[in-house]
């Protein structure tokens, strides 16, 4: 572990982006991850989830892109 908080963070984005997804599977990723969020969630009690309502991952618009695939 490095001393040097600004080391530690550089290190640990360093190895967060080896093991990002291509842009044209993220929306993929991000959905089969839907389920271990609800179960963390669920398990931790820190919200209230609506069955009725599942949560969904939508693309955003092209005009609303930027630096980010989606919100």
């Amino acid at each position: 572990m490095p001393a040097d908080s600004l080391d530690m963070i550089a290190k640990m984005i360093d190895t967060l982006s080896g093991k990002h997804v291509k842009a044209n599977e993220f929306q993929a990723a991000v959905e089969a991850q839907i389920p271990k969020l609800l179960n963390f969630c669920k398990a931790k009690d820190l919200l209230t989830l609506d069955p009725t309502k599942p949560l969904v991952v939508r693309k955003q618009p092209g005009y609303m892109g930027g630096f980010t695939i989606g919100s």
